[in-house]
């Protein structure tokens, strides 16, 4: 049995179907004649195929004779479907010990089907891009898969044929794909857990099918960009540590998270018709939490038990009127609370006792602080609230690197921070109704040689008592 070295990663540029029934001497073609080499054979079997990593292509019409023939790729195999019209001299093809990717690299797909891939049962990873085949039922025999990505295969509706044990699947801009019809599922066990990406999926309607059994094990799970999606449903999930939704207009509901205590991302963004978040029963610790665009959203009661957040974001939920949810939180990194029209109280971060940065902006109703029990943070910005009169809620806060109250229009008294005695930096501006001798006052508590900022805000003269 005779070994090619030629490269390990083979781009199939050639027009013509070629096919080999035998193996020539190292350096021929592989192919007896330039007539055998049009012809379709049966391919030869128990042919191990290596490839060395010296040479980064083969000449275009001889790279699919190259391969066919093999029945193991010691490698990584990468068909050009915008050259190669048909497959079906790889007929004997049973392992790929690397990656398969099929992709229509330099131009349309001319490949009409994936026809000789059907005893393949090995690969390491998969991936199919700009294809035009209408199914997968090529790749019924495929059995492990660490990641398989179908991205701009615009004539799959289904995903007939895909039975593989997969780690890792990724459906990315497959315009037509309506279902996740024919799938056997992914298995996500504590020892193999599974990653999902779907995105940009414009008529995929439900993830019926996409787990094989329940409570499964997730290192991430991310859908974005799906409109017509409703409801997702995790099958009471173990373990997540990554739950990413975004952009997908038509979802009202997220289920099976109840028994998660932690993840690591937790971002729902964009979901314009989501008015309850998950029942997150069990969920004590998240590294990044967002929650951005939800304007039907109306409460975080569901988040109750969480005690350990590094870095919050909270944005652009016009029906949140309090962060009720969030008393067990008492430590955080950074804490954004922005543009949040409806929000009239802070009461709900009054575990909160350290931070690192706290933004607090665009907020139109909040008229105090009132609910902060804040002893000391890094960054402290109150900015652009429209509503807001006072500071009331600082009254503990003793420590801060820099404040920054600014373009508050309403503001008329800092005397909540009668208790700070420590600050790097102070800026106020442009707080037009706020007295200069309010300022004033702040500063003299303060130590020679804080920074400050003071200008464009409001009348100068003294202050009452």
């Amino acid at each position: 049995m005779h070994r090619f070295a030629v490269t390990r990663i083979i781009w199939l540029f050639a027009g013509v179907t070629l096919a080999c029934s035998s193996r020539g001497s190292a350096g021929s073609s592989g192919c007896g004649s330039e007539k055998a080499a049009t012809q379709e054979m049966t391919p030869a079997r128990d042919t191990s195929c290596s490839f060395s990593t010296d040479s980064a292509a083969v000449p275009s019409k001889t790279s699919l004779a190259a391969v066919c023939g093999c029945t193991t790729i010691d490698g990584d195999l990468f068909i050009d479907a915008s050259a190669i019209a048909d497959i079906r001299c790889l007929g004997g093809l049973q392992s790929i010990k690397g990656k398969l990717g099929i992709s229509a690299r330099s131009g349309a797909s001319v490949l009409a089907s994936l026809a000789g891939l059907e005893q393949l049962q090995q690969a390491r990873a998969v991936t199919l891009t700009g294809l035009t085949v209408p199914d997968l039922t090529a790749l019924t025999n495929l059995r492990d898969v660490d990641e398989f990505r179908i991205t701009q295969c615009d004539n799959l509706s289904d995903l007939r044929g895909l039975r593989a044990n997969i780690r890792a699947l990724w459906l990315d801009k497959d315009a037509k794909l309506r279902s996740l019809e024919g799938f056997s599922g992914l298995t996500a066990s504590q020892d193999s857990p599974a990653s999902v990406r779907i995105e940009s999926q414009p008529e995929l309607e439900s993830l019926d099918g996409l787990f094989r059994g329940d409570h499964p094990y997730l290192t991430r799970f991310q859908v974005i960009g799906l409109p017509k999606l409703t409801s997702i449903d995790l099958r009471s999930a173990r373990e997540l540590g990554a739950l990413v939704v975004r952009s997908s207009t038509s979802l009202q509901e997220i289920r099976g998270v109840d028994s998660v205590e932690k993840i690591g991302q937790l971002h729902l963004t964009g979901l314009s018709k989501l008015a309850r978040l998950p029942s997150f029963d069990a969920l004590t610790s998240v590294v990044d939490l967002e929650l951005i665009e939800m304007p039907l959203l109306r409460d975080l009661a569901q988040l109750s038990n969480l005690t350990s957040v590094e870095k919050m974001s909270l944005s652009f939920m016009d029906s949140l009127s309090s962060l009720h949810g969030l008393e067990k939180v008492s430590r955080a990194q950074r804490i954004l609370i922005e543009n949040l029209t409806g929000l009239e109280t802070l009461a709900g971060l009054r575990g909160l006792q350290t931070v690192n940065t706290l933004w607090i902006h665009d907020d139109d109703k909040l008229k105090s602080l009132r609910g902060l029990r804040l002893d000391d943070a890094f960054e402290l910005a109150v900015r652009f609230n429209d509503a807001l009169q006072k500071l009331d809620g600082l009254e503990t806060l003793r420590k801060v690197g820099t404040l920054d109250v600014s373009e508050n229009p309403a503001l008329t008294s800092v005397r909540a921070l009668s208790g700070l005695r420590e600050a790097e930096k102070i800026y106020a501006r442009a707080n037009g109704k706020l007295p200069q001798c309010e300022l004033d006052r702040v500063m003299k508590q303060l130590p020679r040689g804080s920074t400050h900022e003071i200008t464009g805000n409001g009348p100068t003269g003294s202050c009452s008592r």
